[in-house]
């Protein structure tokens, strides 16, 4: 992740047996390093498979501007975790390493 980029950052929500993405409420959504205090909401949201397994998910677009202004990642940052809820209102709980280039 470059974090002097002004453009956006898409993470993809699958889908599978066990999860359906496309119930997730965007609004609910907030994406940051775990071990910072800083979280953004994406924004924008569309449904698409991402994967080509048949199933749709949910990419969900985080501005990097925002990312870098709320503190959300630095360049320590090793990993990303994303949170939020469905319709449905269950929590869900996502985490993946992450590269940041100097």
């Amino acid at each position: 992740i470059n974090l002097t980029s002004h453009g956006q950052l898409p993470v993809a929500i699958l889908s599978d047996a066990g999860f359906d993405a496309t119930t997730i409420d965007p609004t609910t959504v907030r994406f940051g390093d775990p071990g910072l205090p800083g979280r953004v909401a994406p924004v924008k949201s569309r449904l698409e498979d991402t994967d080509g397994d048949g199933q749709v998910d949910r990419v969900v677009f985080f501005s990097i501007p925002e990312i870098t202004a709320h503190g959300a990642l630095n360049d320590a940052s090793v990993s990303a975790q994303l949170t939020g809820q469905t319709t449905s209102h269950l929590p869900f709980v996502g985490e993946d390493s992450v590269v940041i280039l100097k």
